[in-house]
C-alpha cells in the first residue's frame, strides 16, 4: 500500500523549502517522483517517502531535525487549510470537541497509520500515532507537534504547549508515538 499524505501539506513543505533554499529547490527534490510532482495540487494525494526525502535533504542541508521543519510545515497546513475547511465547525467547537475527532483529522491529511486521542480532558490532551515505518518516525512527531497544537489554536485554545512524550518500535516493527499538549 502506498503512503499518501494530502497535497495541502505538501504545498506549505514546498513553500517552506523554497523559502529558506530558494525558488524551485522543491521541485528539483522531487523531479525523480515524474510529472505528479510539477505542480502540487491541495486536494489530491502525494507519496510521503518522496515528501520525507526532500526534508531529509533540507535537513542536511539547514542543520534542522526533520520533525523541527515538519512541525513547522503541519503548523501552516492546520493554520491555512483547517481555518478554509472548517471554520465554521471550529467557530463553534471548543479544542476538547475538536480534539475527539483525532482519527478523522489524522484521516483527512495521512492514508496510512492510525491516530487517537488517548487522553483529552479541558487543557490537556494525550494523543497517539500509530503505524509509522522507522524512516517516517520524525515526520509523525513533525505532524503531532505542529498541527495538534495549531487545531488547539484555531478552536480558541490559548498557549498550547505540546511535546512528544514517548516513541517506540511495536513486536510488528511499526512505530508508535505519543504526544501531550497543554493548553488554556
Amino acid at each position: 500500500m502506498t503512503k499518501t499524505v494530502k497535497g495541502s501539506h505538501i504545498v506549505q513543505a514546498q513553500k517552506w523549502i523554497d523559502d529558506r533554499l530558494g525558488p524551485g529547490t522543491f521541485t528539483e527534490m522531487t523531479k525523480e517522483a515524474g510529472d505528479n510532482w510539477r505542480l502540487i495540487i491541495p486536494v489530491a494525494w502525494y507519496e510521503v517517502e518522496v515528501l520525507n526525502r526532500a526534508l531529509v535533504q533540507t535537513s542536511r542541508r539547514l542543520g534542522v531535525s526533520v520533525a523541527h521543519m515538519t512541525a513547522e510545515i503541519a503548523r501552516l497546513n492546520a493554520e491555512n487549510d483547517l481555518t478554509t475547511l472548517y471554520r465554521v465547525f471550529l467557530r463553534v467547537a471548543q479544542p476538547q470537541r475538536v480534539l475527539v475527532h483525532t482519527p478523522r483529522l489524522w484521516r483527512t491529511y495521512v492514508s496510512f497509520g492510525d491516530a487517537k486521542a488517548v487522553m483529552n480532558e479541558p487543557g490537556h490532551y494525550v494523543g497517539q500515532g500509530d503505524g509509522f515505518d522507522q524512516d517516517l518516525v520524525d515526520w509523525g512527531c513533525g505532524c503531532w507537534l505542529g498541527f495538534i497544537p495549531a487545531t488547539i489554536q484555531v478552536s480558541g485554545g490559548k498557549d498550547p504547549k505540546g511535546s512528544i512524550i514517548k516513541k517506540w518500535r511495536n513486536p510488528n516493527g511499526r512505530y508508535s508515538v505519543q504526544y501531550e499538549v497543554t493548553y488554556n
